[in-house]
């Protein structure tokens, strides 16, 4: 797993497309906030969320999944998105 937020890091990665593929996990920066504020000690501080989501170009190419949903969900949306 890695953040890969530009199109071109993801190129570098992407050996074919059978091989390595995406799951974007999407959301808000509200709501990604308010997890990381939740996350005493995590290594990801708060501040650092502003020049992420400057920095991130949403994939096209990607399976994209919605952090609204449980873990459960996302891991079952992610395997489905995937498998197809």
């Amino acid at each position: 797993a890695c953040s890969a937020l530009k199109q071109r890091y993801r190129d570098q990665l992407r050996v074919d497309d059978k091989q390595v593929k995406f799951v974007y996990l999407k959301g808000s920066y509200e709501l990604i906030k308010a997890r990381m504020l939740a996350r005493p000690g995590h290594y990801m501080k708060p501040g650092m969320l502003d020049s992420q989501f400057a920095t991130l170009e949403e994939p096209v190419d990607a399976v994209t999944v919605s952090i609204d949903n449980s873990p459960q969900e996302i891991v079952s949306l992610a395997l489905t998105g995937l498998s197809e």
